[in-house]
């Protein structure tokens, strides 16, 4: 994980809350090379952020899925 990442997640301090929003298959992402993805969002709150979407792109590789995206707002 990239160090700046690392930095903004520990500022957001302890998980208090997440809870799934939404989980979605896709064959094709904008800016991605055609695959196989699921795309799930979670509504999470954090000890020094009350409320955030936090997204969580998974790639399939293989016969295994890895996380190739993370985005928070």
């Amino acid at each position: 994980m990239d160090a700046t990442v690392k930095w903004y997640c520990a500022s957001l301090g302890e998980v208090i809350s997440r809870d799934v929003i939404s989980s979605e298959y896709h064959t094709t992402l904008p800016g991605a090379p055609d695959g196989e993805y699921i795309v799930i969002q979670f509504k999470t709150s954090f000890e020094n952020k009350n409320e955030s979407i936090e997204t969580v792109t998974q790639m399939k590789d293989g016969d295994r899925w890895k996380v190739s995206g993370y985005f928070i707002k």
